[in-house]
């Protein structure tokens, strides 16, 4: 849970986030991925999703057309 990565990731949807500094909450995540496999299935596809939604290339060119052209003023 440090840097961009929270912006990436919602904690217990599309993965999990674990408290800076603290290994036992690192290895406590790790534990509960390996021992929730249904858990783990639902966090890889609802992150797949998301991955596929926030890189969708034409979305990302409407809005940076969009995007520049508002600051053009068009």
């Amino acid at each position: 849970n440090v840097g961009g990565i929270p912006s990436l990731v919602d904690d217990g949807v599309t993965g999990l986030l674990a408290e800076v500094g603290s290994p036992e909450d690192f290895a406590d995540k790790i534990l509960r991925l390996i021992s929730d496999r249904e858990m783990a299935l639902s966090m890889r596809l609802a992150a797949a999703n998301a991955a596929s939604v926030r890189h969708d290339k034409e979305r990302i060119v409407t809005t940076m057309i969009e995007t520049y052209g508002s600051l053009i003023g068009k």
